[in-house]
């Protein structure tokens, strides 16, 4: 993963790419496609260029948590630009793309009420991804969004909470 330590051009263009999201979110509000266009931003090369990640929502009042968008490096070739330009386009490709479809069908207990890493395993284990990293953040109603990823052993104080900053706009964006 691209942690981001140091105040160079990298980290400018994190921070750039960051600050244009609610822009664009604004844009597409009309597109149910729009949190898969942020996850993509984010998880993609030109953010944090995660290798693969799913943003999982858990509701610890239903004590449940459903899968609501996968990343793939892999699968990911489009250039993230061009699904903003044309959302229909890259929700239906995303659509097919087989990690989010394992993703998308993700359903279990909540993380929050339950034996957290017992639940962070197995959800892990269920979407292939060997000893998961998970960040947290709260979003609407009572929920809480997980990132689930692949951990990698680069990750810095400064470049964690960037990525906190990053998720946390996930927040702001329908799901469905």
């Amino acid at each position: 993963m691209k942690y981001l330590d140091e105040a160079g051009a990298q980290r400018e263009a994190v921070l750039a790419r960051l600050s244009a999201l609610p822009r664009k979110i604004l844009e597409l509000l009309d597109h149910q496609v729009v949190t898969e266009l942020v996850f993509h931003e984010l998880c993609g090369d030109h953010c944090f260029g995660l290798k693969r990640a799913a943003y999982i929502v858990d509701n610890p009042d239903f004590d449940c948590c459903r899968g609501i968008v996968g990343f793939d490096a892999e699968e990911s070739s489009a250039d993230i630009e061009e699904g903003w330009r044309d959302p229909l386009q890259f929700e239906q490709r995303v659509k097919s793309l087989p990690f989010n479809q394992k993703v998308r069908d993700l359903s279990y207990a909540s993380v929050s009420k339950n034996n957290s890493d017992y639940v962070v395993k197995e959800l892990g284990r269920q979407l292939g991804i060997v000893d998961p990293a998970v960040r947290s953040w709260r979003i609407k109603n009572g929920n809480y969004g997980l990132l689930l990823f692949e951990h990698e052993n680069d990750a810095s104080h400064a470049g964690m909470e960037l990525l906190d900053n990053g998720l946390s706009i996930l927040g702001f964006c329908p799901l469905f």
